[in-house]
């Protein structure tokens, strides 16, 4: 049974968005429930049929980034108080979706009931966003569990530090400030993952594409210190202003 959000109902019908990928069940009673994007799930079946391992110390399988759509979101007045003017559910992340499958017994299963700083603890990789020339534009970390993880990038490129009396000092594992909105165009992520201690020295090791298909956190002593594992990629993707040039699967 799929509990991540799914009520206990029965599904009348289900169809898969040819261009977006998302999983849209129809259920009886209680609305129509929809999964984003199931590309991993198929980039999972690929890879466990064939001689890829999928949950090995160090494995990893991709799936197809799709395009990101820049726009930018605005909130309306209430009638007597800037609040909420009408109800609304929750809105899917803005920005490019990563979606991959990370395995080793030195990542932790994912828990649905992590508390923030539990999330903190997590082991984090290192995601840098390439523009068409090969310039990296963004660098952050996000931490990652064993198993199908999602990360978005939110389409800003690395900023600068104010102007400050004091010394700007930044941990090794901290992001960068956020600065100018990414223009529309070609880009490109490269992941590194995080190192198992126990298996080598935390070299990172670059891992070619060919075979592939595919808010700030506060920082903690009992945090883990960044170590880097492998380094794959770049994966490509495309972000647009006009969600009308979506490619078409048809």
């Amino acid at each position: 049974k799929y509990d991540h959000g799914m009520p206990t109902a029965s599904v009348m019908d289900m169809v898969i968005h040819p261009d977006t990928h998302d999983l849209v069940g129809g259920t009886h009673g209680r609305g129509v429930w929809i999964l984003d994007d199931i590309s991993i799930l198929r980039s999972l079946a690929a890879a466990s049929g064939g001689d890829q391992a999928i949950d090995g110390p160090t494995s990893f399988v991709g799936s197809d980034i799709p395009p990101a759509i820049a726009y930018q979101r605005s909130r309306p007045a209430g009638e007597r108080f800037p609040a909420d003017h009408v109800f609304r559910g929750a809105t899917k992340p803005r920005g490019a979706a990563i979606t991959f499958h990370a395995g080793g017994d030195h990542l932790k299963p994912y828990d649905p009931d992590w508390s923030a700083a539990d999330r903190r603890k997590l082991p984090k990789a290192k995601f840098e966003v390439l523009d068409r020339e090969g310039n990296i534009v963004r660098t952050f970390r996000r931490g990652i569990h064993r198993g199908i993880n999602r990360v978005v990038w939110n389409l800003y490129q690395d900023g600068v530090d104010g102007p400050s009396r004091r010394e700007n000092k930044r941990d090794e594992d901290q992001d960068p400030p956020t600065g100018r909105h990414a223009l529309p165009g070609e880009y490109s992520v490269r992941i590194t993952l995080p190192a198992d201690k126990k298996s080598n020295d935390g070299e990172g090791t670059e891992l070619s594409n060919e075979t592939e298909t595919s808010d700030d956190d506060s920082q903690e002593e009992e945090a883990e210190e960044p170590t880097q594992g492998q380094t794959l990629g770049p994966f490509p993707f495309t972000v647009l202003a006009d969600p009308r040039r979506v490619p078409s699967a048809e």
